[in-house]
């Protein structure tokens, strides 16, 4: 199909989706996921040449993607409506902590052809279902005049329990064709209407919390401004004080102007005899620098006779050493006579005493 029908109106959305964003892929930008929650109403893009929207599906999507593809025709009442919602492999448990916002709407979807396949001829009351945007999309498509087809992506590896049991329950569904009295695209305007007829009541309680905080606000302001009424008093009132004092601080500066003036006279005069004792001072100077002069050269001769009386008092310390080592020597000479002559006096007692005993023997012989 590479020409188009002039007579026939032909519109699509191509959605990938994932847990925190849908991208529509006809401009391939990021649309908030809020939109998707009244269905595709809203994200439909008009095309006239099939081999755009076919270049686009041929493209394929890597995520969970929704494609829908309406047709009308502009001189009748016939329309068609082809919706294929890929949410690739999910599962099909009644997982009540599920975390992922798709497997979320999943679970929502599962449990509705759950409870259709329960109650074939019964009215489903009492029963409470979170709505997600897979139940907006896929609403229409299980009851009236559709005809819906599951496709199940199976891994044999896990349990198969959960979605033997949830294809059973689809092969059990059944719909009735249901004539509508209303044309689809005038059931749309009336959606549109009753949709924005919520927003204007939604927008009419915003203007008048709006209008009630604007009261506030001026009610407020006159408030404000009744306090910068008795401040600005209040101000003027310092204001004219702080003028007074201005006036004063003017006259005492006069006065001390012409003090100033007088201690300048009294300066200038300070001034002049400073420079004549700083003159005398000068000479002064010039005197003790001539005496100083004087004065070095006694000084080096006296560091001179100091540095020979130094020397002197060094060849003294070396006299007195030299001394006191001669006379310790002497000293030690000194005892170790003394020793010898006790020594020597201790043999001469000794001798005397055997001269005498021998002199005593002789006299009795």
């Amino acid at each position: 199909m590479t020409t188009y029908d002039p007579d026939l109106s032909m519109t699509y959305a191509f959605l990938g989706i994932t847990d925190h964003k849908v991208i529509d892929f006809h401009n391939d930008r990021t649309v908030s996921p809020d939109k998707i929650q009244r269905g595709l109403s809203g994200l439909h893009h008009e095309v006239d040449d099939w081999a755009v929207l076919e270049e686009k599906i041929q493209r394929g999507a890597t995520l969970p993607f929704v494609l829908s593809l309406r047709f009308e025709s502009l001189t009748g009442s016939t329309s068609g409506h082809l919706c294929i919602v890929d949410m690739h492999v999910v599962s099909w448990s009644d997982d009540e902590l599920a975390q992922s916002v798709l497997q979320k709407s999943v679970n929502g979807l599962a449990s509705l052809v759950r409870l259709m396949g329960s109650n074939h001829d019964r009215v489903l009351t009492g029963c409470t279902i979170e709505p997600s945007a897979l139940l907006s999309l896929t609403g229409d498509l299980l009851a009236s005049n559709s005809k819906t087809a599951f496709a199940f992506y199976l891994n044999t590896s896990t349990d198969l329990s959960s979605p033997i049991s949830m294809i059973s329950t689809v092969r059990k569904l059944r719909t009735t064709l249901v004539r509508p009295t209303t044309d689809r695209r005038v059931k749309l305007f009336y959606e549109k209407a009753h949709y924005y007829q919520q927003e204007k009541y939604r927008l009419q309680a915003s203007l008048d919390t709006s209008l009630a905080a604007t009261e506030q606000v001026e009610r407020d302001l006159d408030d404000v401004q009744q306090g910068f009424s008795a401040e600005r008093t209040s101000l003027h009132d310092e204001v004219e004080h702080w003028q007074g004092k201005a006036r004063e601080l003017e006259e005492a500066l006069n006065g001390l102007k012409n003090e100033s003036e007088g201690a300048e006279a009294d300066n200038r005069w300070m001034n002049a005899r400073l420079v004549t004792e700083k003159l005398g001072l000068k000479d002064e100077l010039r005197r003790m620098e001539v005496e100083a002069a004087g004065a070095e050269d006694s000084k080096t001769r006296i560091m001179d006779v100091h540095e020979a009386l130094v020397d002197a008092h060094e060849a003294l310390d070396t006299a007195y050493t030299e001394l006191l080592d001669s006379y310790t020597e002497l000293r030690g000479r000194c005892r170790r006579l003394v020793d010898v002559r006790e020594r020597l006096e201790t043999q001469i007692n000794e001798l005397e005493d055997q001269a005498n005993a021998n002199t005593r023997r002789t006299k009795q012989l």
